[in-house]
């Protein structure tokens, strides 16, 4: 997001620590109207102290689509019109491909690619009506190159790459922009 973008609503995914705390808290700090999002608001109390009344905290599970209806209707119950997202809620599954548990390969692409799939669906149609609006993923470098124990991880991120390729030419008409960000 650009301070040109400034004064408009942002909802950022996985705000309770690391990069999406510092995105959020960065993104108000720059004027934006920030509504960040974790599976619990505890851990988001002191964004609102130190938003300067530009930060909202909301509950959502990416995972789950009664959460994700939630926080919609939290979002549009504001008033605000939602021009970003920023999908950084992800965990991290490691050790040996051979000995990681399918169901952990799961829960790794529930959260970290269907998660994604399904805050953009949530996002997009509204997004779409206005004619502007941006998404960031939050990708890895891990999803270009791998490290051993690192497979489930790394091939969600791998995975979300693709999704943001397609994405951001599936948009572009509509006057949408998709990003990627690779830390790390």
């Amino acid at each position: 997001m650009t301070k040109n973008e400034a004064g408009k609503a942002v909802l950022v995914t996985g705000a309770s620590s690391g990069i999406g705390h510092a995105s959020a808290l960065m993104l108000a700090e720059h004027g934006f109207r920030v509504f960040a999002a974790a599976r619990s608001t505890g851990k988001l109390r002191d964004h609102a102290a130190r938003g300067a009344g530009r930060i909202t905290p909301i509950a959502l599970d990416v995972t789950s689509a009664g959460s994700i209806a939630a926080a919609m209707q939290a979002v549009k119950e504001s008033g605000d019109q939602l021009y970003g997202l920023v999908n950084n809620a992800g965990i991290s599954v490691t050790g040996p491909v051979e000995e990681t548990s399918v169901d952990d390969w799961r829960r790794q692409f529930e959260t970290n690619v269907f998660g994604v799939v399904a805050m953009t669906q949530a996002v997009l149609p509204a997004m779409r009506a206005a004619h502007e609006g941006r998404i960031v993923n939050v990708g890895s470098v891990a999803g270009r190159i791998v490290a051993p124990f690192m497979g489930a991880y790394g091939s969600s991120k791998h995975a979300l790459e693709g999704l943001t390729d397609a994405l951001r030419r599936e948009v572009k008409p509509f006057g949408l922009k998709v990003s990627l960000i690779r830390p790390g």
